[in-house]
């Protein structure tokens, strides 16, 4: 059974392996077989409290025996049993002769991936479970999760209850349920690879039924993922989605075009008979071999280019999450089979004029050219980078990842795993990031000649509107409404006459390139923060380095303000801005607090509009000699509050500021803190580009980044230490680990700038060159200079 022609065009696995034979089938715990009434067959039920105690094994001694089932999908004929757990484990031998597990169940809960491993959560919809098809296709997986690893065959595999299980097979083709043999051939289904399923796997069904309105069928990686269907389903999930059938339709050209673009169509390739003619559902078959991924989604969610392009990516309302994304400007880097083509099959969008067009066209190049696999050739891993700043820093609600900007890119980071997750598609540095009130929308904002404000939906890190502030340029402080029901978001940058524009966006209904505008208003006041006053989307306040100032829209669309005079102390800068924590919705007992650069907290009751309290911080902190005490960071809890200042210290103090807890000394000055939302840890960043954790509970420390401050003028690769080098305007020297994007170590060099470095053969020394002219030689094992050549 060497030659794999047995296996054509699939194999019965059940009946050809022999499910009835102990040597070469264990069914191990409660596993039993009934005559199912809704197929009028013989399936096999597997229960049990625990899943892997109870399962169905193919072979019988996993570890000497081999299917050798080469077929690269998997099908699954099966019905989940509701409200139990169940587990699908397949052992897949790839040309390097690795043994990799794919795992599939709804015990999981997020997905995970070892070097060893695959596993991916099922999740359920409702509780009326019908059979399905479970579709795996095993090559696409290894593809998108394991590096240079390719599928070969199928060793072993286990089903695990609790469900009921009429058959498995493996074929390299896809079939598909609801259609015939006949169908598929005359529509060209069978070229592109798409067949009819094999009457002995497939369902009964009555004459006055459809396929589709009574079992399921799930593709994985996909069908919506490979045909451009709704991008919002996760790549990384599988589910039993219920499919809607086809509606039936009239046959004039409006409504043939209907069929191609409506959303409501089912997510497979089913067809639908109009006027002797087959429509597809989803989009045209050329589509199936052009696929890319979205490093947006982590790279887990292929998706196809279905309609040209203009100027911006298809983008759905914030109202409508079932709206179709057919296009993605976080587009990887595609290899094709013939590239001397895509000079004339590809357009390009001008990007001189409009940074909103991010995305190529792609809709003709897919009828002309196959993309080689895997697709896209490159996909974005690991982000090794930090803008510092007050506005670039934030937490999500559960506490279990952190977001920051790294120039252009936002960086979603998982706190224990270090996973990065990206926003993509600002073309110049993020100068803001903002959540609203339930972190289910993120705004940001671009420097720069195009002010651009984008809109994402955080859960699928998918941009849903994107625009140019009008008659504005480098964007530089936003915040969103404070309120359940807030869809106020107000930005603030600058004109050609460097004056200041404040603009405030209505954001409850946004299409893909326009925002309401509620009002816009030009000042001389200079402005550095701005936030809404809680719970009132009419009212913010602003501080910069000279004016506290108070802000109300009037009539709608009229914005004023009032200067807030602080009596006795002259030329204060301001540095930072918190508001009291509200145990209720009582705006006359709030107060703000207000950081400066002297060493003084402000308390400014906002019912009164004047400061009640100062407080000299200075006067509390013995400074070395010739230092002088400056706040640069201000956060705030219920029962704490936490300096960053100029020494590099962040000391949590007292309500009534009289007394320090905690202080923290950190490598350089403190320029970004950010409170977690259950008050137990601080976010915070330094100039020095170092991004840390401190627990207010147990008062331990987490570095989760080290970058470099200025430009990167040079990297090397160690591909046997897995490392990498690099060199800046900073005057560092950083050795990085490629896997995990750690800095290992670090060369610091005061007097001279390092241009260039490269390792040396036998990889155990690196040579560096500098701006003097100065070549060093460092060992790696010691850290010291080796030699010095001028």
């Amino acid at each position: 059974m060497s030659s794999s022609s047995w296996q054509h065009p699939f194999v019965n696995i059940f009946k050809h392996f022999d499910i009835s034979s102990s040597k070469r089938c264990v069914k191990q715990g409660d596993i039993s077989t009934i005559i199912d009434r809704d197929l009028k067959s013989v399936v096999y039920r597997i229960r049990g409290l625990v899943p892997e105690n109870n399962y169905i094994q193919f072979p019988s001694e996993s570890l000497n025996q081999n299917l050798i089932l080469t077929g690269r999908l998997f099908y699954v004929l099966f019905r989940p049993i509701y409200d139990k757990y169940f587990c699908i484990h397949i052992d897949i031998l790839t040309h390097k002769q690795h043994l990799i597990r794919i795992s599939l169940s709804n015990l999981y809960r997020e997905f995970k991936t070892t070097q060893t491993s695959i596993q991916f959560p099922y999740m359920t919809t409702g509780t009326d479970i019908h059979w399905s098809v479970l579709c795996l296709d095993l090559q696409t997986i290894l593809l998108t999760y394991m590096t240079n690893e390719h599928y070969h065959m199928i060793k072993s595999f286990q089903l695990c209850g609790n469900m009921f299980v009429k058959n498995c097979f493996t074929s390299q083709f896809l079939y598909e349920p609801g259609i015939d043999n006949d169908t598929a051939k005359r529509t060209g289904l069978t070229r592109a690879g798409i067949r009819s399923l094999p009457r002995e796997l497939s369902y009964p069904i009555d004459k006055s039924e459809t396929w589709h309105d009574k079992y399921d069928f799930i593709m994985f990686p996909s069908m919506s993922s490979l045909m451009g269907k709704n991008p919002n389903e996760p790549f990384d999930k599988v589910g039993n989605v219920r499919l809607p059938t086809p509606r039936k339709l009239k046959t004039d050209d409006q409504n043939l075009n209907q069929i191609e673009h409506d959303e409501s169509f089912p997510v497979t390739a089913q067809t639908t008979l109009v006027n002797g003619q087959i429509s597809t559902s989803i989009t045209d078959l050329s589509h199936i071999t052009h696929r890319s991924v979205s490093p947006g989604d982590n790279q887990l969610n292929w998706r196809t280019y279905n309609n040209p392009v203009d100027r911006f990516p298809s983008l759905p309302t914030i109202n409508d999450s079932s709206s179709s994304f057919h296009n993605n400007s976080n587009d990887g880097i595609h290899l094709f089979v013939h590239p001397e083509s895509i000079r004339s099959g590809c357009s390009m969008t001008d990007n001189s004029d409009n940074d909103l067009a991010l995305t190529a066209d792609h809709s003709q190049q897919s009828h002309h050219l196959k993309t080689l696999l895997p697709d896209p050739i490159l996909r974005l891993q690991t982000v090794i980078g930090l803008s510092s700043g007050f506005n670039n820093l934030l937490w999500t609600q559960d506490g279990n990842y952190v977001l920051y900007s790294s120039h252009a890119i936002v960086v979603q980071m998982h706190i224990e795993t270090q996973q990065q997750w990206f926003f993509i598609g600002h073309t110049d540095k993020i100068s803001a990031i903002a959540f609203n009130s339930n972190s289910s929308l993120l705004a940001t904002i671009q420097t720069g000649p195009n002010a651009i404000l984008r809109l994402w939906k955080f859960e699928n890190r998918r941009c849903i509107c994107a625009i140019r502030v009008l008659n504005t340029h480098d964007l530089h402080a936003l915040d969103f409404g404070v309120g359940s029901s807030s869809s106020s978001l107000v930005v603030v940058g600058h004109d050609e006459q460097s004056h200041t524009i404040i603009s405030v966006y209505n954001v409850l209904n946004v299409s893909k390139y326009s925002m309401e505008l509620i009002c816009q208003a030009i000042t001389n006041v200079s402005i550095t923060h701005i936030r809404f006053i809680p719970y009132d989307t009419t009212k913010f306040i602003s501080i910069a380095l000279d004016n506290i100032r108070l802000w109300r829209i009037r009539n709608e669309n009229d914005l004023k303000s009032i200067n807030i005079l602080v009596n006795n102390i002259d030329h204060l800068e301001y540095s930072d801005l918190q508001f009291q924590h509200l145990s209720n919705n009582k705006l006359n007992d709030l107060i703000i607090y207000i950081a400066t650069k002297s060493g003084h907290i402000l308390e400014l009751l906002y019912d009164e509009r004047c400061i009640i309290k100062v407080h000299n911080l200075s006067d509390k902190i013995i400074m070395n000699k010739g230092l002088l005490f400056s706040i640069s960071a201000l956060a705030c809890t219920n029962n704490f509050f936490i300096t960053g200042s100029n020494d590099g210290y962040i000391r949590v103090w007292s309500i009534d500021f009289s007394q320090v807890y905690i202080e923290a000394k950190y490598d350089q000055t403190i320029c970004g803190l950010v409170s977690s939302y259950d008050q137990t840890r601080i976010l915070i960043v330094t100039i020095s580009g170092s991004l840390n954790i401190l627990n207010l509970v147990t008062k331990s420390h987490l570095n989760l980044m080290r970058t470099h401050i200025k430009s990167i003028t040079d990297i090397d690769y160690d591909d046997i230490r897995k490392q990498l080098i690099s060199v800046g305007q900073d005057g560092t020297i950083r050795i990085w680990c490629f896997r995990t994007g750690k800095q290992l170590s670090e060369f610091t060099s005061e007097r001279e700038i390092p241009l260039i470095v490269t390792y040396t053969p036998n990889r155990q020394i690196f040579a560096c060159g500098f701006n003097n002219g100065t070549i060093k030689i460092f060992d790696l094992n010691t850290s010291i200079i080796l030699n010095e050549i001028k």
